[in-house]
């Protein structure tokens, strides 16, 4: 793992009125994609619940998918069914596209890549471990990534894997 000390903190343009566990790490994104040559085309984001960082991330990308079940899990203090509201919530943000999905499923069915993949599920190493493992190989800056994209002649990725960012912080 890369370490990594913000050199500079700024908020996003859109920030949402929500209670939030990210507030904080938004004000680094800018950095973190200026330090590490994120690309800024399209960005996944599993565990979206009141939509905040998936806001925060949509200032920084074109393109923004949010991969939720929307009822939380085992850690949330949310039970309700949220997809509704958040929704409603992220409507005028033109860039975002939310889903319904459990994200084996999104896995299993999904071709696209993406610059950044930020996964915050169920907070567990299992499951946050799986969920990487599944989507590595459609991410531009992943580690993993990476070593299987060389390893069938191409060289994209930046060696890092930017879950792991927001342990970072």
């Amino acid at each position: 793992m890369l370490a990594y000390l913000p050199q500079r903190r700024q908020l996003p343009d859109r920030i949402l009125p929500v209670a939030t566990a990210w507030k904080g790490i938004e004000s680094v994104l800018g950095d973190l994609i200026e330090k590490f040559d994120i690309g800024t085309r399209s960005c996944l984001e599993f565990g979206v619940e009141h939509g905040y960082s998936t806001a925060a991330l949509s200032c920084f990308f074109d393109a923004v998918t949010g991969v939720d079940i929307f009822v939380g899990d085992k850690h949330t203090r949310d039970p309700r069914d949220l997809f509704a509201s958040t929704s409603d919530r992220l409507a005028s943000f033109k860039n975002i596209r939310l889903v319904r999905s459990d994200y084996r499923e999104w896995a299993a069915t999904d071709q696209n890549v993406y610059d950044l993949i930020h996964i915050d599920i169920v907070h567990t190493y299992v499951d946050t471990f799986a969920c990487g493992n599944l989507e590595c190989a459609a991410c531009e800056v992943c580690s993993l990534s990476r070593y299987r994209k060389l390893s069938g002649g191409e060289t994209r990725g930046h060696g890092y894997c930017a879950a792991d960012a927001e342990a970072l912080l």
